[in-house]
């Protein structure tokens, strides 16, 4: 499916990247205790995840039609995120909007 879809140059790819070691301690804090919520061992959760990543994207998909985003950047720096997520989609980055603007609760 995905050589399918990447065979269109139009297709853009964007990969979200989580720290291996901030998925441990999401885990470990959940109460995993060294065991994914599917019952691996989280070594070897992460490995199959860095292979499926390898297998299906890296080899697949052409490198100008894929953007890495690492989840840090999407708390740290939101705008510049979503400001190169524009960019590479070659959508207009809408200025004067607040699109990660905290909103009152109404309720």
């Amino acid at each position: 499916a995905m050589e399918a879809a990447v065979s269109l140059p139009q297709v853009r790819v964007i990969v979200l990247l989580r720290d291996p070691l901030d998925m441990i301690q999401s885990w470990v804090n959940h109460g995993c205790d060294w065991m994914n919520p599917h019952g691996d061992d989280l070594a070897l959760w992460i490995a199959l995840q860095h292979r499926v990543l390898h297998q299906t994207v890296l080899r697949t998909v052409p490198r100008d039609q894929l953007l890495f985003v690492p989840t840090r950047a999407l708390s740290r720096a939101p705008m510049e995120a979503y400001q190169r997520v524009m960019d590479f989609l070659g959508l207009p980055f809408p200025l004067g909007t607040k699109p990660f603007a905290k909103k009152k609760n109404s309720g």
